[in-house]
């Protein structure tokens, strides 16, 4: 059966579909700019309203702009211009889009809540009619489908694009019997080809922003935008989705942007198969009409209502601006000619930041401020007003003030050379304006097709009173070598007139190294001070040892500025920094060159202790240290002539050694100089017998003013500067003892032992030092010299002849002041410890068991035993002996 499109009533215009009737159209597209889009009721009606001639449709007076007449077409281009600016949108095409011609944003269906903005439906828009024949399938993305273009007339800011329509179907009656057998719905993507832009969703329903494309969230689109029915002959299958409709911003300064044009096609349903006809002589080829119309922000002035006259001074944001930073006003309300923002305050725009005005003077006879300019890509004009008169209105001439900029222009002067002598203090109001159109600018009220508005409130002085003040301060109370004083110095100007050349300087300075350059933090223009306003400068200096011995470091600065007539102004100020005596004292000690691992030293070892006492600031005299070695000589012994006292570089001199019966070692008094350290060493040896011994000792210190640290008398009790501490390590004994043939326990002999490290509560390696050593003339006795507090194992490795090894290792601890407990292993009694004699040296007692009798736990297992008793068995029946009683214990 041979598969063609339907086209019934092809020529009837009262039945024909919608479809039909567009690619009739479509058919004669080189003798007509105009096409009708696949839509319903509503889009014919708008359709035929273009055919028609168009209307202009009224917009109440609202404030963003948007074109409020149709669209002008013409040479292949439609071009809407804005209200009152005058600022023009051209769109064009190229490809496979064609520009249908003017319509509304009502035209494929309105649903108000697509345009936050609140764009009316009757807003006028541009149509396009996309013809998706570039091979497109009927499922999938269809891409070089033209280009859409719209230029501005000026550059503008962030500008919003409304659409409308986009969505569209193509389908296939095979048997022409009336009946869809194909189906596919289709949309346009249009795809930002302009680089340094982006975009951003406003709203929509079905509108999406992806990257660079304007798409659909659903790509199965209808034609409308309230509604997924569609119409035609024969009757499509509804859409999944409304047409893509709603508002998009691009961002970034706009001069033209260019759309490259692709479409996607998605099957109606998953029951019918999609369809595609990319014949673009078919009046039944795949296409997709939609709708465009733009908005663009603008800014308004905020002074008072009356300087307005009924029509708001207000510009199209564009690239160029007063300063850097710009608002945009309105936003929800179209073609406003009244500024939301007037007040009394001419403050309620607070992005104004173009101009910094000084203030005004009764009885001058000109004025001049520069203006900030932002942005400009071309030649332009910028304009001012001050209401001289103070009438609530700019209608003087001599009021303005106008300068030209060129590209990239950063500022502008505006000068008035005709103030009034009748100029009177008090307030009053400016006005300035930026942009490209003269004609424009240079007027106070109206709109403008690009660049800002800004008011002020202008200040207008008395006559002037020129004055100035100086305050200067530094930020350190106490003179200390080496550390860094910020000096800081708020020159004010206290007069009603403009001072320039303001400049600070130091005057006289006492301090023997150098002061850094000021750095200024100016209000406006370096040099500048308006009345009323502050300049902060601030400068570092390093003090010296000669300051800190000086006691005191003094500085005077001047400020001076000059008023637009008469001498100049001045003002001087001084701040000081003085060096009260402070001092503090602080205790180390080391053994061998280094600060012993938790204060542990060993028996024999020497401890060099040094204290050192150290001026913060000033001198301090009558020095005298000591230190209270009573806790320390029970234990270890002085080292003679050890003691010697240093004072900063200078040559140690010797201190005298403690005479018995005292143990505290006094320096004779010294003076101290400022900024400096005087170092008191000494040594004192560890007795060799001093295990589990501790030594502390305490310094303290006084002088003509008391030190921070140490003092004699300090409430608070000697801190840990002033301390040090040092713990001796522990000697242990280990006896092993057996039940002799008189039934005592005696230490046995010919046991050896090893003892082990601690590893998560299991024996770990093997302790490499300290061993367990035999006692020199002591059977059965050894000991552990210099152990150190923690958890360890002992193990017997090798038991008297006869006798059983202890059944398993005996887990022992060692306490910080080298107490011993015994723990897991120990039975009930086999391994005991304890320290009798009260000398910190702790014995841990093995009982030993004879082999023939049965061990309290482990042991060497029931063999021996068993062959033991056999053995003595026999022996009894053969010598008939009575008895055997365990054999002595041979002591050596």
């Amino acid at each position: 059966m041979e598969r063609r499109p339907c086209v019934k009533c092809a020529r009837c215009p009262v039945h024909m579909s919608l479809p039909q009737l567009e690619r009739m159209r479509k058919s004669s597209r080189k003798d007509t700019p105009l096409k009708f889009s696949r839509g319903g009721a509503t889009a014919l009606v708008a359709a035929l309203m273009v055919v028609l001639g168009g209307l202009s449709f009224g917009v109440p007076a609202q404030a963003y702009e948007v074109a409020t007449t149709p669209a002008n077409v013409g040479g292949g281009v439609a071009v809407l211009t804005m209200p009152g600016s005058g600022l023009t949108a051209t769109f064009d095409q190229s490809g496979l889009t064609g520009l249908v011609g003017r319509t509304t944003l009502n035209s494929r269906g309105y649903v108000g809540s697509d345009y936050p903005q609140g764009v009316p439906g009757t807003s006028p828009a541009v149509e396009f009619a996309t013809d998706a024949t570039n091979n497109c399938a009927a499922s999938g993305p269809c891409s070089g489908l033209g280009t859409v273009t719209v230029a501005f007339s000026q550059p503008v800011r962030n500008p919003v694009l409304n659409l409308a329509g986009i969505g569209g179907f193509v389908l296939l009656d095979e048997d022409d019997d009336g009946d869809v057998d194909r189906q596919s719905q289709l949309h346009v993507v249009l795809n930002l080809a302009t680089g340094g832009l982006t975009m951003s969703k406003l709203s929509g329903s079905n509108l999406a922003v992806n990257g660079n494309s304007i798409t659909a969230i659903n790509d199965k689109t209808g034609t409308a935008c309230n509604t997924t029915t569609q119409a035609g002959d024969p009757s499509p299958l509804n859409a999944g989705a409304t047409a893509a409709c709603g508002s998009v911003r691009v961002n970034g300064v706009v001069t033209s942007l260019t759309f490259n044009v692709s479409s996607v096609f998605v099957p109606v349903s998953s029951a019918m198969p999609g369809y595609t006809n990319s014949d673009i002589q078919d009046p039944e080829h795949n296409a997709d009409n939609f709708v465009m119309a733009v908005t663009v922000p603008q800014d308004f002035g905020d002074a008072p209502a009356s300087y307005d006259q009924n029509n708001a001074a207000r510009a199209v944001i564009s690239d160029v601006t007063l300063g850097s930073n710009i608002t945009e006003d309105n936003p929800t309300v179209a073609n406003g000619t009244a500024s939301p923002n007037a007040s009394a305050t001419a403050a309620l725009d607070q992005m104004d930041d173009g101009v910094v005005l000084a203030p005004m003077t009764a009885g001058a006879t000109s004025y001049s401020t520069t203006v900030a300019i932002g942005g400009a890509s071309k030649a332009g004009i910028t304009c001012g007003w001050i209401d001289l008169n103070k009438n609530n209105t700019f209608d003087n001439t001599a009021e303005r003030a106008c300068a030209d900029f060129v590209a990239g222009a950063t500022s502008a002067t505006l000068a008035w050379s005709a103030v009034p002598a009748t100029l009177t203090a008090g307030t009053t109001y400016a006005r300035f304006r930026i942009g490209y159109t003269a004609s424009q600018i240079q007027v106070p009220i109206g709109p403008s097709n690009s660049g800002e508005v800004e008011d002020y409130v202008v200040t207008i002085a008395p006559a002037g009173v020129p004055a100035i003040t100086l305050l200067k301060t530094v930020d350190r109370t106490t003179l200390v070598a080496g550390q860094t004083a910020t000096y800081t110095f708020v020159a004010k100007n206290t007069g009603n007139v403009t001072l320039t050349g303001v400049v600070i300087s130091e005057t006289q300075f006492s301090g023997t190294g150098t002061m850094s350059a000021l750095t200024y933090s100016w209000p406006g223009v370096p040099g500048v001070l308006l009345a009323g306003q502050s300049v902060t400068a601030t400068a570092t200096y390093v003090v010296t040892q000669n300051d800190s011995t000086a006691g005191v470091l003094t500085n005077t600065a001047k400020v001076t500025g000059n008023p637009p007539i008469g001498p100049p102004v001045t003002a001087t100020d001084d701040a000081e920094i003085k060096a009260p005596p402070a001092w503090k004292i602080k205790k180390t000690a080391t053994v061998n060159g280094a600060l012993p691992a938790n204060g542990s030293v060993t028996p024999g070892e020497t401890i060099n202790y040094s204290v050192t006492a150290t001026s913060l600031s000033g001198i301090i005299t009558g020095v005298v240290l000591k230190d209270n070695l009573a806790d320390v000589l029970d234990d270890a012994t002085y080292v003679p002539g050890s003691a010697t006292l240093t004072i900063g570089t200078g040559t140690p001199v010797a201190v005298a050694d403690p005479v018995a019966p005292s143990t505290t070692l006094t320096t004779a008094a010294f003076t101290l100089p400022a900024g400096q350290t005087a170092t008191l060493r000494y040594s004192v040896t560890v007795n060799t017998g001093a295990w589990n011994a501790t030594l502390v000792n305490t310094v303290s210190g006084g002088g003509s003013t008391s030190p921070q640290t140490c003092a004699e008398s300090g409430s608070s009790g000697p801190g840990p500067d002033c301390i040090t501490t040092h713990q001796t390590s522990a000697k242990v004994l280990i006896e092993k003892i057996g039940e002799s043939s008189d039934e005592e326990w005696v230490r046995m002999a010919g046991s050896s032992w090893t003892i082990y490290t601690n590893n998560n509560g299991v024996p770990g390696p093997a302790l490499v030092s300290p061993t367990a050593v035999a006692v020199a003339g002591e059977t059965g006795l050894f000991q552990l010299e210099g152990i150190e507090p923690g958890i360890y194992w002992l193990e017997e490795t090798t038991a008297p002849e006869g006798f059983n090894l202890l059944a398993e290792p005996v887990q022992f601890t060692v306490a910080a002041n080298g107490a011993v407990t015994v723990g897991q292993g120990s039975g009930t009694g086999i391994v005991t410890n304890g320290d009798s004699d009260g000398d910190g040296i702790f014995l841990l007692t093995v009982r030993d068991v004879p082999a023939l009798e049965m061990p309290e736990s482990g042991g060497i297992g029931w063999w021996p035993f068993t062959a033991t008793g056999s053995v003595l068995v026999l022996t009894a029946l053969g010598l008939g002996l009575a008895s055997v009683r365990r054999r002595n214990i041979t002591i050596t």
